[in-house]
């Protein structure tokens, strides 16, 4: 859905405003382009982290004989 709002609108569908002022340089374009491969490569998995708290809660509380 967010494809649907067009191109122009890419960077407020993010959550980010759009930027304004002149145009990046190669170099910020390259940088950019690094800096969003790497976030793409980190999982969205929130419930992860709250099944991973729970597992260790439950760790520690098997070793302090609870």
């Amino acid at each position: 859905m967010r494809q649907a709002m067009g191109q122009g609108q890419q960077g407020e569908a993010n959550g980010k405003p759009a930027r304004q002022g002149p145009p990046m340089t190669a170099e910020e374009r390259e940088r950019r382009q690094a800096v969003e491969a790497w976030m793409q490569r980190v999982p969205d998995e929130p419930g992860n982290l709250l099944k991973t708290k729970f597992q260790l809660e439950y760790e520690r509380r098997k070793r302090e004989g609870r």
